[in-house]
């Protein structure tokens, strides 16, 4: 069973850390609310392909790059995309 929107979520989590960005903040640069954010970061809420892209730019990589880190974390084995990361 894919998990893709768990795996969407965990990317963008793991990407917003890495910046130092808080779920505010990325909603901020995205034209989003934060609430929506930390939605998609849980997996509860699959984005459009429009705040794909805003996200991806708000975090400052290309969509495709977005899209192809959720793609390697559902084809790696082993790798759990349920799991939180904290």
């Amino acid at each position: 069973m894919r998990h893709l929107g768990k795996a969407f979520g965990n990317v963008v989590r793991e990407r917003r850390l890495q910046l130092g960005l808080s779920q505010e903040k990325l909603a901020f640069r995205c034209g989003s609310h934060r609430n929506y954010i930390g939605e998609i970061e849980r997996g509860e809420k699959s984005p459009s392909l429009h705040i794909v892209f805003a996200l991806a730019d708000a975090l400052e990589m290309e969509a495709s790059d977005l899209v192809k880190m959720v793609e390697e974390r559902e084809m790696t084995p082993g790798l759990d995309p349920s799991r939180d990361a904290d």
